[in-house]
């Protein structure tokens, strides 16, 4: 086997080729990551932290899969607990209109899918809608005089 085509001169060349660096070599150089061009454990072929040797597509799934375990609506600092509470107090209901209303669209075709109502300037959650009732006040930005003027024009309007 002549030089040129050993093993280590042709590994040498690929890594060259593809920026790969072993660990020792990125503590070494003060590099943040490195690349093995290997697979890990989980097979990701990725990058990897210089200090723990972590593959970053490990690190990313980690940090997804803990999201997800934070509950479903991190937004409204909620949990999906209390989400089902209060599905469960409003007996399936939207809060407004009595329209029957499911927590997945998946549950029922024929429910709405709840959303979860707040107040914009305080964040609290104030109950579960239909998407129409939600979109509606919405509309009106939360202002109970704009609502109570709408109520009046509705009523005034179909008594004539």
């Amino acid at each position: 086997m002549s030089p040129d085509t050993s093993r280590g001169v042709l590994r040498k060349a690929v890594r060259d080729r593809h920026g790969i660096v072993e660990r020792w070599e990125a503590l070494r150089n003060g590099l943040p990551r490195f690349f093995t061009g290997y697979p890990c454990n989980r097979g990701y072929v990725s990058e990897r932290e210089t200090k723990t040797g972590k593959c970053l597509a490990c690190s990313e799934a980690d940090a997804k899969q803990q999201a997800r375990g934070r509950g479903r609506f991190p937004k409204y600092s909620i949990e999906e607990w209390q989400v089902h509470k209060m599905h469960k107090e409003q007996e399936g209901l939207c809060a407004i209109c009595d329209d029957p209303i499911a927590l997945k669209s998946e549950e029922n075709q024929y429910k709405r899918t709840a959303h979860i109502d707040h107040c914009h300037d305080t964040g609290k959650v104030r109950g579960l809608l239909c998407q129409k009732c939600n979109i509606g006040i919405g509309m009106f930005c939360d202002d109970v005089d704009k609502l109570g003027r709408a109520i009046a024009y509705l009523q005034d309007s179909c008594n004539e």
